[in-house]
């Protein structure tokens, strides 16, 4: 199996999959001219390309992939958000499901990224075993460990420090960083995710969509190493072995390499007959699905899978998360949506032990030590603003318990103008409305008990 990285940045993503039968694109943000001349594959190869969403930078030329006869699967909200009308050359995946590619199987899951349905996949293939792919997603909030993954390719976007010094030296506006933590993985979440895994199997792991101007490729490589306890020595010394052996081979030109790994089903363990039962399935069948969507019932490896996406343990409740997200708001995280996602990750996958052995019983009072990813952010508010504004928030809880969320939920920022005594509420419409279908009270109980005689402003997303 040979994996061609054609381009891996936000000028446009684009890698190949290529076994000794057939090829995959994963990402259309090259165009297929770009592809074929830097991969030189037969176009008569390809049996299909995955895109993760949307944006240009991975979805530009689907168009021109589906011209080339090379069928295109992602997901729905994806097709519709790139007016794909080429139907016979789409394919609209749901999250879980898996598909057959020619002799790959497709499985995609759902990511956290500013799109429409953005997706991650594992890949298998005989060649190579299993391979998570994953880009622009600011958490993934599975864990693979029971599918004992082969390879990763993951984003690595950013460095925390980077980010914070561009922004010093104005190079980087706050919001452009803000929609960076919200939407794509620092190389610090990268290293947890991938410590977080089985990683007895585990062989490769790339790194991808480093940014130009807040990642450094080295650093990153450096970090990865001390994440998984190897260092560069030790993966280089491995990766010559490997070459020596025949197992592996590295081709590097100036623009790109190729990583081949050979004779993957040499070195895997051998199966018993139950295995070779389920994996050796009749020729016909897998003949009468290639490139088709496989039916998810009695769907038994499917099924398997949905469970190793699952936790080993109590998922926290939609009520939990909303007293975590009222914490982290209150405690003035710049992201509290970020980290209530962080949060329960982290205890989820541990299965909610604290530090000491035991079990938390009290998850709030867990959420309340948390500490933000960011630990040097600047406040997301003024402190005398938020210690004000939280009373008005506990009042209109005990009043209205199903309209106070908004409040917290819908409300971006907060520029408060002195000299001019004005205030002014980044916000949804959805906040504006609530406020001022309840003006009485939020005047009452917040406005003007605080900022008498100031004047209210919004400012609201552009539609």
């Amino acid at each position: 199996m040979k994996l061609h990285v054609i381009s891996s940045s936000s000028a446009g993503n684009c890698y190949v999959l290529e076994s000794e039968a057939s090829a995959l694109v994963i990402e259309c943000g090259a165009s297929p001219e770009t592809m074929f001349a830097r991969t030189g594959i037969d176009a008569r190869k390809f049996v299909g390309a995955i895109v993760t969403h949307e944006h240009g930078d991975h979805a530009a030329h689907i168009g021109k992939y589906a011209d080339r006869a090379i069928d295109v699967y992602t997901s729905r909200g994806t097709l519709a958000a790139c007016h794909i009308d080429k139907t016979h050359r789409t394919h609209a995946l749901r999250p879980m499901q898996s598909a057959m590619v020619g002799d790959f199987v497709v499985r995609a899951f759902d990511v956290k990224h500013d799109a429409a349905e953005p997706f991650g996949y594992i890949i298998e293939h005989e060649e190579c075993g299993k391979i998570l792919f994953a880009t622009d997603t600011h958490f993934i909030r599975y864990n693979f460990k029971s599918l004992r993954l082969n390879h990763i390719l993951i984003e690595a976007n950013y460095s925390q420090e980077e980010l914070d010094e561009n922004i010093a030296r104005g190079t980087i506006n706050p919001a452009q960083a803000a929609r960076v933590r919200t939407s794509h993985l620092s190389i610090g979440a990268a290293c947890d995710m991938v410590k977080a895994n089985e990683t007895a199997e585990l062989s490769t792991v790339v790194l991808l969509h480093l940014s130009n101007a807040n990642s450094f490729a080295d650093a990153f490589a450096a970090q990865l190493c001390a994440a998984t306890g190897q260092t560069a020595r030790q993966i280089r010394t491995r990766l010559s072995h490997l070459q020596t052996s025949g197992e592996l081979t590295i081709k590097t030109t100036n623009k790109y390499s190729i990583i081949t790994v050979c004779k993957y089903d040499v070195y895997q363990p051998i199966a018993d007959d139950s295995d070779k039962q389920n994996d050796n399935q009749p020729t016909n069948d897998r003949q009468t699905t290639d490139n088709q969507t496989t039916t998810n019932n009695n769907n038994k490896e499917l099924n398997n899978y949905k469970e190793s996406l699952s936790f080993a343990c109590t998922h926290a409740t939609t009520a939990e998360k909303e007293s975590f997200f009222e914490i982290f708001f209150f405690k003035n995280f710049i992201n509290p949506d970020y980290e209530v996602e962080r949060f329960c990750a982290n205890y989820e996958a541990s299965g909610w032990i604290r530090k000491n052995g035991q079990v938390a019983t009290d998850r709030p009072a867990l959420a309340r030590t948390w500490t933000q990813e960011d630990k040097n952010a600047a406040p997301r508010f003024n402190a005398d603003f938020l210690a004000k504004y939280r009373r008005f928030y506990g009042l209109a809880k005990q009043t209205n318990p199903a309209l106070a969320p908004i409040f917290i939920h819908d409300l971006e920022l907060v520029f408060i103008d002195a000299e001019r005594k004005r205030l002014t509420f980044r916000c949804t419409r959805q906040m504006v409305e609530a406020v001022e279908a309840n003006i009485r009270f939020f005047r009452d109980n917040f406005f003007d008990k605080h900022f008498a005689g100031w004047t209210l402003h919004y400012q609201t997303p552009r539609t």
